[in-house]
């Protein structure tokens, strides 16, 4: 029986890509007066972000860091087992 892998690596580059897309989109959303309510989730979530350069810096860092580890510990996970 052949069974699939992932390769962790790139399944943690790929989220990570995403994941910082996002938080950019979310971000320009915000600057433009829309998506208040997501901003607010935003700064109750992520250390330091904020509608600022600084602040919208330090969540696209943080989200691309937890996502390339959380991408990474999944595929890895997910070899072991499958």
């Amino acid at each position: 029986m052949h069974h699939s892998s992932l390769s962790p690596k790139g399944l943690g580059i790929a989220l990570a890509a995403l994941s910082g897309l996002f938080m950019l989109l979310i971000s320009l959303l915000g600057l433009a007066g829309y998506f208040q309510e997501g901003i607010a989730l935003m700064q109750a979530h992520h250390i330091g972000y904020n509608l600022t350069l600084p602040g919208i810096i330090i969540g696209i860092l943080e989200a691309v860091i937890f996502s390339y580890v959380a991408g990474y510990l999944f595929g890895a996970i997910y070899n072991k087992y499958a």
